[in-house]
């Protein structure tokens, strides 16, 4: 632990021993006319001298990235605790009374409790002394736009909880470090985990030709949720306090008198400012604090401050009184109603994405064995979410803004890769377990060759799923009748998502690895150092291991007659016996110059000379719906002095380079399920490879394809254009637990179209109606990008960038020894990249595209279990508007804060179902189990999993035998927390 008394400087002891505490008077009016300066810049109707109270409000922050130029293991060990020290030392030493200090993310306080638990103990003390401020309530600070709904609830579940055990209270005020947006759904995430107030620091884009502005209509504001719950909002620009304040003079202004009304993206300036007074919002928080490097906020920073408040021209106040004062005002204060979107320019949906790739991979297999460990617990048999919570815990700590936005050095994604790795591996061992436990539970007879299948989504579905071949052959479904299988290479999904096909290297544990430069180095020494080389394998091509894996996976398509019910287990049985030969009419073609599919379906068209998809129809008069450049690979360039890995080149479409010419086209595979085509490119002039397929899947409109590329550029941006016969008109697009609008039409001054939009899982397109002119919509379906360009007629699916790595300080940064042999520039290595596009009908229902995307990305799972048994489903929902989307048992009981939480019994299990509304609108639900569950009681909990209304019964909800009946509001995020009996061993 850092001794800072022996670390004060001798200028600290002359000018705040000495100055500040003798002759304060003096300094005041010293400084005096520098915040006269910087009130003028905010305030030119001088306004300030018109109000009592100060407008310009202070609070200490431990500025603290943990991770970037450095690993989060450096973070820990070198970094945290000196700063935590500081800070704590400054309100010791100094008796700085109105300083108020915080950090605004839960792993630090964690890392303390480990490593450093006399300091965590001297935080407690200055929380109950009122200097220490609790603000976060999450993990780490998250990027909002690339994790889950889920994942949004566990940051605030995990480190809210956290907080309450070692502070007895709640973050009542979460803190963001905002590059681009934060999705609508995240207000009424905040409310319901016990936040009331945000503050947003808006990270700069000093790249882009938008830099030092104010990318947001207003600096105070109340954020209305869907469910009608508010979250009082301040946020600040990451730029110099004086320049911040000079470009938000027209922005922090009351209501009219009388007006209510909510704002949102659409609305235009003219209308945002009529109904604005010109009475100045008296609450500007500042908060202050060096750099990670300097430790915190400095003592000449906090003198300066005090000075200010002496003179009685500022407040030194906490978040939370900061933010008292704001919602004293909430009648007057504007309201916004939508997502907050920020920065027009942001490469952090596309950067590294390897890490995006592994964790939403990893939250796949959470939402999957959580489920099956809670009903493998329903069913008294083993269950596991203690072990499941240390996952989550994993995953949530690299959502961290700078490792998830591919903004770190190698070892950070390294380092990452391996925690995935890790979490992956336990997860789908977990997923067998529970899946043997339940099968054996239910089993009417042992039988051999019995397979049993999860369906780990809240509708019943059909389609397809891919098990290990071993010998088998054929395949039959639970009623035993057969069904139509194929030998293939690969599966629909990415690696690792299905646990019956075993656990693959996570992308990234090798990443920048080369070994050529050391077999070079070795080749270049003596003759007894040659025989090493044997020992060194040389860099395997993955690009050519993965095209040439043999067959020795099935291809299963279970029918609409053979669904597999919601959050349901059901039988297959696969059979040795000879493959029968079942022939397809339907096949790639080569006739005039292009590789055809027809089918009754669908209709594609493959120019032989380019590998470009020319024709896409779904009628039989061919109408083809895609533009005159179809569907094809593009490559731009990115200036250098103008990106980075959280910037885009905001001129990077107008350098588009050539692509490499087509090699071969090759028919990989002939049905009776799957059609593929292998299209091969010649390598670019960096060396680059860029493979793709093209598959047609049995009863499907859909073309899946996926990209394979050996990635070698610099400063390149790899796209994915869908072209459209028809001019585009406004999108819907995939977000966390909801789905949000953009309309060419409603785009403001403020908020015009992104270089980049995120989006997760899909993005529906709707065209232009034209009289005479066949309609149709166009739909993509993505399992790990979220970034999206958008021009009139084209859709640009964002696939790799190669912007160079974040820089290390060498300070506090543990390098790699192959820091200086490796590429400096990220996402070099194989990429499997799978994508879908489909065009449907202009009147298509969002929530059925919305499901679609979920079951590309969750696919249904098989164990190999012997167990014949009927098939079941545990959890149903009547109304296809509303979606369970987390089955899982509670959180261990926390007994320092018993009112809060509920203790089962040893005879029970706690079970949250969790449900969202999609559609907007109010829904009577009802909730089944089987008949054989013995639900005992049901509460409803906030996301912390706190009974609500003290466990009083909710007339609304009643429980009749083995359902539960329950109102939804529109939009609305809502748990249940469902009481079991365990059956004992001779009940079963």
């Amino acid at each position: 632990m850092v001794d800072w008394a022996k670390k004060k400087t001798f200028l600290e002891k002359i000018m705040i021993d000495g100055l500040f505490k003798k002759h304060s008077q003096v300094l005041v009016n010293m400084y005096k006319w520098k915040f006269k300066k910087i009130a003028k810049l905010y305030d030119p109707l001088n306004q300030l001298e018109k109000i009592k109270s100060p407008k310009l409000t202070y609070s200490g922050i431990i500025s603290l990235n943990l991770a970037g130029k450095w690993r989060l293991s450096d973070c820990r060990e070198k970094i945290s605790e000196p700063i935590i020290a500081r800070a704590i030392y400054n309100m010791e030493a100094y008796n700085f009374e109105t300083l108020s200090c915080t950090l605004p993310s839960t792993i630090p306080y964690q890392w303390l409790k480990k490593d450093f638990p006399e300091t965590l103990q001297e935080i407690q003390t200055q929380v109950q002394e009122g200097k220490w401020n609790i603000i976060g309530g999450d993990l780490v600070n998250y990027d909002a736009s690339c994790i889950d709904g889920e994942s949004l609830i566990r940051q605030k579940l995990y480190g809210q909880r956290f907080i309450a055990a070692k502070f007895s209270q709640l973050a009542e005020v979460t803190w963001f470090d905002c590059y681009s947006e934060l999705p609508h759904i995240l207000a009424q995430i905040m409310s319901k985990s016990g936040i009331k107030s945000a503050f947003i620091n808006v990270l700069d884009d000093p790249k882009g030709k938008n830099k030092g502005e104010f990318p947001f209509p207003f600096v105070n504001f109340m954020w209305t949720a869907h469910d009608h719950t508010s979250i009082a909002v301040s946020a600040q620009s990451a730029l110099k306090y004086s320049n911040f304040l000079s470009k938000i003079k027209d922005r922090n202004y009351f209501l009219q008198p009388e007006r209510s009304i909510s704002f949102n993206r659409t609305t235009s300036n003219e209308t945002i400012q009529n109904n604005l007074s010109n009475e100045v919002i008296p609450a500007i928080i500042n908060p202050y604090g060096a750099p990670n490097t300097k430790f915190g906020p400095l003592p000449f920073e906090i003198m300066e401050k005090m000075l200010w408040e002496q003179a009685k021209l500022v407040e030194n106040v906490s978040f939370k009184k900061h933010f008292e004062k704001l919602h004293s005002h909430h009648n007057r204060i504007p309201t916004w109603g939508d997502a907050i979107l920020f920065h027009r320019n942001s490469g952090i949906y596309t950067t590294a994405g390897m890490m995006k790739e592994n964790n939403h991979t990893s939250e796949v297999l959470l939402h999957q064995t959580e489920a099956l460990s809670a009903i493998s617990g329903i069913l008294g048999r083993e269950h596991f979410q203690d072990e499941i919570q240390r996952d989550w815990q994993l995953v949530l700590k690299h959502q961290y803004r700078e490792i998830i936005g591919g903004n770190s050095i190698c070892e950070v994604i390294r380092d990452a890769a391996e925690s995935y790795h890790q979490v992956i591996s336990h997860l789908s061992s977990g997923q067998e377990n529970a899946i043997m436990n339940a099968a054996h539970f239910l089993k009417k007879k042992i039988k051999h060759d019995l397979y049993t299948l999860f369906n780990p989504l809240g509708w019943k579905r059909h389609g397809f799923s891919t098990v290990y071949r071993k010998t088998y052959n054929n395949a039959l479904d639970h009623q035993n009748k057969p069904l139509f299988v194929q030998k293939v290479s690969f599966s629909p999904y990415l690696s690792n998502r299905e646990m019956q096909l075993g656990v693959k290297d996570v992308p990234g544990q090798n990443f920048l690895v080369s070994n050529a430069k050391l077999i070079q180095e070795i080749e270049e020494l003596s003759f007894e150092s040659q025989k090493l080389l044997p020992t060194v394998s040389p860099d395997k091509d993955e690009l050519l291991e993965f095209e040439n894996l043999p067959k020795d996976y099935l291809l299963i398509y279970h029918p609409p007659s053979s669904y597999i019910e919601s959050y349901g287990l059901e039988n297959t049985i696969f059979l040795k016996s000879p493959s029968h030969t079942q022939e397809t009419n339907q096949k790639f073609k080569l006739k005039n110059e292009e590789y055809i599919f027809n089918s009754q379906l669908i209709t594609i068209k493959i120019d032989a000379n380019s590998g470009i998809i020319t024709h896409l129809s779904y009628d039989d008069q061919e109408t083809n719906l895609l533009g005159e450049k179809g569907i094809q690979h593009t490559l731009y360039h990115e200036k250098p002095s103008l990106s980075d890995p959280i910037h885009i080149d905001p001129s990077h479409l107008l350098v588009q380079n050539e692509f490499p010419a087509l090699e071969s086209i090759e028919i990989e595979e002939r049905g009776p399920l799957r059609h593929t085509l292998l299209i091969k490119y010649n390598k670019s002039k960096n060396g680059s490879r860029f493979h793709s397929r093209i598959s047609i899947y049995r009863k499907e409109k859909k073309i899946y394809g996926e990209t394979l590329v050996d990635w070698r550029e610099k400063n390149k941006f790899l796209k994915l254009e869908i072209n459209s016969v028809q001019k585009l008109q406004k999108f819907a697009f995939g977000k966390p637990y909801s789905i949000e609008h953009q309309s060419f039409n409603d785009l403001t001054t403020r908020h015009q179209l992104p270089i980049e939009m995120s989006f997760q899982q899909f993005a529906l397109c709707y065209t232009q109606k034209l009289e005479n002119e066949t309609q149709k919509n166009l739909v993509l379906y993505s399992q790990g990008k979220y970034g999206l360009g958008i021009s009139e007629d084209t859709v640009s699916l964002s696939l790799l960038r190669a912007p160079k790595l974040q820089t290390p300080d060498s300070k506090f940064a543990r390098l790699d020894p192959d820091q200086e042999q490796r590429s400096k520039y990220t996402d070099h290595g194989f990429h499997r990249i799978p994508w879908a596009i489909e065009c449907v009908e202009p009147e298509i229902d969002e929530l059925n595209v919305l499901k679609q995307a979920y079951e590309y990305n969750f696919p249904m799972i098989y164990a190999p279990t012997n167990a014949s048994h009927d098939k079941i489903s545990f959890f149903k929902l009547n109304q296809p508007n509303v979606i369970i989307t987390t089955v899982k048992e509670i959180e261990e009981f926390m007994r320092a804060a018993p009112d809060w939480f509920y203790n089962p019994s040893m005879y029970e299990i706690a079970v949250i179902v969790r449900c969202v509304e999609f559609r907007g609108i109010q829904t009577s639900c009802s909730l089944s189990l089987p008949e054989f569950v013995n639900i005992t009681k049901v509460f409803e909990v906030d996301l912390l999993e706190r009974i609500q209304n003290n466990g009083i019964n909710n007339s609304k909800m009643m429980v009749d035998e083995n359902s539960i009946q329950f109102p939804m509001k529109p939009h609305e995020i809502k748990s249940l927390m469902v009481i079991i009996r365990v059956p004992f061993e001779e009940e079963d």
